[in-house]
């Protein structure tokens, strides 16, 4: 999954120069930040996404069934309106697929680039929260 941010509001705010209007330097400087926060962000899931689509994903379906894989994504949080059954197979070697060189690197890298993405969504949340805690400290009753 990907964070999704709607920006159409922002961005019109800072095309027409509104963005004066706003009298704290802290908080205008870190609100024209937003964009760069989330295209760097978007650029990481994309990377994530492409790897999977590209190398992952053939390499495991060459070996097992992309329906298989499906069983892994039967928790609570994730409706569906129907299992998929797994396949079965009679001379299947997990265990030495898992085990091979290639598996491991491609499972590496899987990680390694969830891990810049994890380490984008950590940074984003900081960021928002300085931006909630910037504006509650500016907002004017």
């Amino acid at each position: 999954a990907t964070f999704d941010a709607g920006i159409g509001v922002f961005d019109e705010t800072i095309s027409s120069g509104k963005m004066q209007l706003i009298e704290n330097d802290s908080l205008r400087t870190i609100l024209s930040q937003w964009t760069g926060e989330l295209n760097d962000l978007s650029e990481d899931a994309l990377i994530r996404r492409d790897y999977i689509l590209h190398n992952a994903s053939p390499l495991f379906r060459t070996y097992i069934p992309l329906r298989n894989i499906d069983m892994a994504l039967s928790r609570e949080d994730y409706e569906r309106s129907y299992d998929i059954m797994p396949m079965t197979f009679t001379n299947a070697d997990y265990e030495g697929f898992f085990n091979s060189m290639e598996v491991d690197g491609t499972i590496f890298e899987m990680y390694w680039n969830q891990s810049f993405t994890t380490s984008n969504e950590s940074s984003l949340k900081t960021y928002i929260e300085e931006v909630v805690a910037l504006l509650e400290k500016n907002i004017t009753k």
